[in-house]
């Protein structure tokens, strides 16, 4: 099984083509209230994980978290931020991250979407 589990990630990335600041998009997704108040729940594993961690229980494969492999999209630094204040303000600073990811997407032809992938042997999250 393979399913997008993040309404907000895939507003987010949608969105987001360059010609406005990836910041400014979360900041937009969270003043419309797409994101948590938090928007690194969204941003990073913890929704999606938990979301296919549902899933892969109602499914009989039964996994913990442990079990969950993740690549994360975001810089070190901005995933461990410690709120909102320096989320944003590191995220400001990694703006040419999120550039080479949207291109590197576009050159292998790939959309940025940020999916859970479900099997008898692993889940993972996949960007």
């Amino acid at each position: 099984m393979q399913a997008v589990l993040s309404g907000s990630l895939n507003f987010i990335f949608n969105k987001y083509d360059t010609t406005v600041p990836f910041i400014d998009i979360v900041r937009q997704s969270k003043n419309e209230r797409y994101t948590e108040p938090n928007p690194l729940i969204d941003l990073g594993d913890t929704y999606v994980m938990r979301n296919i961690l549902i899933l892969s229980r109602e499914t009989r494969y039964i996994k913990e978290i442990s079990d969950v492999s993740f690549n994360g999209f975001l810089p070190e630094n901005v995933a461990n931020a410690a709120d909102n204040n320096i989320m944003f303000a590191v995220m400001l600073l990694h703006e040419y991250h999120f550039v080479a990811f949207y291109h590197k997407s576009n050159e292998i032809g790939n959309r940025r979407k940020f999916f859970a992938k479900l099997n008898e042997s692993n889940l993972s999250l996949i960007t």
